[in-house]
């Protein structure tokens, strides 16, 4: 009995591992390099739950909240990996990192699509979200 549920396990993990669908946005939105992003590009990134979004322009982020709609504005260090942008920063002194990458989003609220997934973190939390180029 006990080989047959670890074989049920198995299968389970082996079949769900295969069936996972990630979909990348296509060639042509492909997220710039980071020194193109410092020359112009904006990148809007949002999630629900709490709700947060930041403007994020060059070496500049804006911190958008219900509570703070003017936003806080504070500076950021952009850095490229293969498949992903990352902008770090300090936001009222604390360390706050938003990831985005070419994975197509779905606002879980809204049911909106967007070419790109952003990450945000601060302190001990993360949040998930979406993103895209203004």
């Amino acid at each position: 009995m006990k080989n047959i549920i670890i074989g049920v396990i198995a299968g389970t993990l082996i079949f769900t591992g295969c069936t996972r669908n990630v979909e990348t946005a296509p060639q042509q939105e492909e997220i710039p390099a980071a020194t193109q992003a410092r020359a112009g590009t904006v990148f809007i990134a949002s999630g629900n739950e709490p709700f947060w979004n930041f403007r994020i322009e060059g070496k500049t982020a804006t911190y958008i909240t219900p509570d703070n709609p003017d936003g806080t504005t504070f500076r950021i260090k952009p850095t490229r990996t293969a498949k992903s942008l990352t902008f770090t920063g300090k936001l009222n002194e604390e360390d706050v990192t938003i990831v985005i990458t070419r994975t197509r989003c779905k606002d879980d609220m809204s049911g909106q699509k967007y070419p790109m997934t952003a990450t945000f973190f601060k302190s001990d939390s993360t949040f998930g979200g979406c993103a895209e180029m203004e």
